[in-house]
């Protein structure tokens, strides 16, 4: 149940609260920890069966199956969810250079009712899809409806939310690939404005090499409007920028004995256009490199260290002050996966970003960094996630090279029934600027209800209200509706 309904459950309420400006981070990023670098276009609403976050990004990180990750502009949109391909085979040594570990302990008779009755769920309510030869076709389609009650608008808002979601997956021995593409159109029912399109696309693929290597591919794209709370936007703004995002990136990594080792480049591209100037001085292409080494004991907590150099350059090579905005910049990440079995699995990382604008008169853009995914399995029936992220997102604002974001989730999800599951979460979003500029803090409070009807069909409430801090104080409340129907 929890790898299904629950699941369901918070992505169908970040579909249904999505605010009516979000679309998505480009899949992959910069780190293995996921995004930490791209600029904030809010992650388009799915329907996945894994957690990425934000594809994800911290979610991608655990392995967990429950997404809380999410972008600093979006308000509970979740990252694209992470590819669920087959792990690199273990590579045994002919001598064991570490102390065997004792063997599990045998369940008791409460843990296995538990847990064949969390499969007799997944085996009831667990989405089949369609097979095609080697791969494996699940499609899905939601459609929302949105009643949203802001403190800055003159009126509610009734809006309609349809997404259309397909995901594509094959994982055979030696290699395997994901694909994955949702569309979103949000609709004002009240005739208050135009519809607002989002796209959202990934593709990873991996494919084992000789020597205990794996190499993998990470294709993205996104188009969307910008979130809307952001000091970039001028006040007078009518519509929110449009914010293209390509990214692809490339994974070698080997893991072999007790040291794993993976280097991983990236290059990313975010395009804005739209209403408004500001947005057209902040395009620009980022090159990455990131190297990672882990420990790996296959003790319950394993060490790993990050270090990540880029180069950010402009399109402009001088802004409209006469700055030169391209940087570079770098980050450094010490962490601890976790794998305590039945009960907390993730990773978790904290270390310090900087980056510096080739102009001196430009202040850095730096900050402490938080990134990761817990998931602590109570029971069979309770989970309690957490996530957060962290990132730099550039800026054209007069004297101000960039923010730097940061995000937190605390969520949890019970089981009521075998096909009913309770949620709820506290969310807090921030954006410190470098230099002038209105930083921009949002604290959230959610909760949801999911009916998982059949296999085929869900039923979706969510609630939420949340406080914006941007040059003083906005309220909002939303609550909605939501059908899934998938095959």
């Amino acid at each position: 149940m929890r790898g299904q309904v629950r699941t369901r459950l918070l992505a169908a309420a970040a579909l249904t609260l999505a605010p009516a400006t979000a679309l998505a981070q480009p899949g992959g990023g910069l780190s293995f920890l996921g995004d930490t670098l791209r600029p904030s276009i809010a992650a388009t609403p799915g329907t996945g069966t894994t957690g990425t976050t934000p594809t994800g990004a911290a979610a991608s990180a655990s392995g967990s199956g429950t997404t809380a990750a999410r972008s600093a502009s979006a308000s509970t949109t979740p990252a694209a969810p992470a590819p669920t391909l087959r792990p690199a085979a273990p590579v045994v040594p002919a001598t064991p250079v570490v102390a065997q570990n004792p063997p599990a302990p045998q369940a008791t008779g409460a843990e296995r009712v538990n847990r064949d009755e969390a499969a007799e769920r997944d085996a009831a309510f667990g989405q089949l899809g369609i097979r095609a030869g080697s791969f494996v076709l699940l499609p899905a389609i939601s459609g929302t409806v949105e009643y949203t009650d802001d403190s800055a608008a003159s009126t509610p808002e009734l809006l309609s939310r349809l997404l259309a979601e397909l995901t594509i997956r094959t994982d055979t021995e030696g290699y395997g690939i994901e694909a994955r593409i949702a569309g979103t159109m949000q609709t004002p029912l009240d005739g208050g404005g135009d519809p607002v399109p989002a796209l959202d696309t990934a593709l990873t693929g991996y494919v084992d090499l000789p020597g205990a290597m794996r190499g993998t591919l990470d294709l993205g794209f996104r188009i969307g409007p910008e979130g809307t709370a952001s000091a970039e936007l001028s006040d007078t703004a009518s519509v929110a920028p449009t914010v293209q995002g390509l990214s692809v990136a490339f994974t070698i990594e080997r893991n072999a004995g007790l040291i794993g080792l993976a280097l991983r480049g990236a290059i990313e591209r975010t395009a804005y256009g739209g209403a408004t100037p500001v947005g057209l001085g902040r395009s620009n292409t980022l090159y990455a490199a990131t190297l990672r080494a882990s420990l790996d004991s296959g003790a319950i907590l394993q060490p790993f260290a990050e270090l990540t150099g880029y180069r950010r350059i402009y399109d402009e090579t001088l802004d409209a002050s006469g700055n030169r905005r391209s940087a570079w910049g770098g980050e450094a990440l010490l962490g601890v996966a976790i794998d305590a079995g039945r009960g907390l699995t993730g990773r978790l990382a904290a270390g310090y970003t900087l980056e510096a604008p080739d102009d001196a008169d430009l202040p850095d853009v730096e900050g402490l960094v938080l990134r990761g995914h817990l998931a602590l399995a109570v029971d069979a029936l309770t989970e309690i996630t957490f996530a957060a992220a962290t990132g730099i997102e550039p800026s054209a604002l007069a004297g101000s090279a960039g923010s730097v974001t940061y995000d937190a989730d605390l969520d949890v999800t019970h089981d009521l029934l075998r096909n009913l599951s309770l949620s709820g979460g506290l969310g807090l979003r921030g954006q410190v600027y470098s230099g002038p500029g209105t930083d921009v803090w949002r604290a959230e409070a959610r909760a949801g209800l999911a009916w998982q009807i059949s296999r085929y069909a869900a039923l979706e409430l969510a609630a939420a209200y949340s406080r914006t801090f941007v040059g003083g104080e906005e309220d909002e409340f939303r609550a909605s509706i939501g059908v899934t129907l998938r095959d």
